[in-house]
Order: structure tokens, then C-alpha cells, then sequence
């Protein structure tokens, strides 16, 4: 039983060790030299896990969504665009976490990236992520 154990992940822990990140100071992160890449490689890492429904709602419920969504204000494209795509797999087909976005007005950053973002992979990946956040979401189609 305990060489099983030692074999298993504990997902949310993972989750919450990646997006330790997302929660730190900016000044901090550039003190301890991690770089923009590792920001990205942090969001490629959490992207994986959130393709399961459950480990996406679970985002919400670690603290972790809204320095999320923060991300969607990032002043580094890439790391703007990255945290559109997790969004995206995270509120795809996912009622619960729909409404957790919405609540959280991740919708209002996602617009604004869409809308006026010099970057065009900016604008396809908020594309991508507000029509996952409004298909099937009467609250989201309102806003939208």
C-alpha cells in the first residue's frame, strides 16, 4: 500500500505548487529569477490538468481562478494568451465553472483582449475562450 502511494500524484496539490506563481508578488517572482517561460511553462503544466472537469472546478475552490483570470491582464502576450486557453478548457462544456468565471468577471478581461489587444494570438485565444465561457450559458450569452 505505502510503494502505491508513493506512486500516486495528488493533482490539486500539483495544481497548487504550479500556480503558486500566479499568487506571488511580481517584484518577488524577478527577486528569485523566475523568468516569463517559466510563467508560460507553469500555465502549459496547469493547461494539462484542467482538462478534467473535476480538476478544473477544483481550480475555483483552491483560491486559484481569480490570479487566473488576473493573468488575462498580464503585461507579456504570450502569458495573456496562455491564460485565455486555460480559461477556455476550464469553462468548456463545464456549466459550474461557466458560472464561476462569470462570477468572478472573467468575461470582462477576455472582451477586452478580444476587442483590443495589438496581438493576434491574444485575440484568437480570448475568442476561443469567450465562446467556451457563453455556449449554452444564458448568463453569458446576457453579458456577452
Amino acid at each position: 500500500m505505502e510503494a502505491m502511494q508513493s506512486q500516486t500524484v495528488d493533482v490539486v496539490q500539483r495544481m497548487k505548487v504550479i500556480t503558486l506563481v500566479m499568487k506571488t508578488p511580481k517584484e518577488v517572482l524577478e527577486s528569485q529569477g523566475v523568468t516569463q517561460d517559466i510563467e508560460v511553462f507553469s500555465l502549459d503544466k496547469l493547461q494539462e490538468h484542467v482538462e478534467s472537469i473535476d480538476m478544473a472546478n477544483d481550480l475555483h475552490s483552491i483560491g486559484r481562478l481569480v490570479p487566473l483570470l488576473d493573468y488575462l491582464r498580464n503585461l507579456h502576450a504570450n502569458i495573456r494568451a496562455k491564460a485565455a486557453k486555460v480559461v477556455s478548457t476550464i469553462v468548456q462544456s463545464n456549466p459550474k465553472s461557466q458560472q464561476l468565471v462569470m462570477e468572478a468577471n472573467g468575461l470582462e478581461p477576455l472582451l477586452s483582449n478580444f476587442a483590443s489587444d495589438p496581438h493576434v494570438v491574444v485575440h484568437t485565444k480570448a475568442l476561443g475562450a469567450i465562446s467556451s465561457l457563453i455556449r449554452h450559458n444564458k448568463a453569458g450569452v446576457a453579458a456577452f
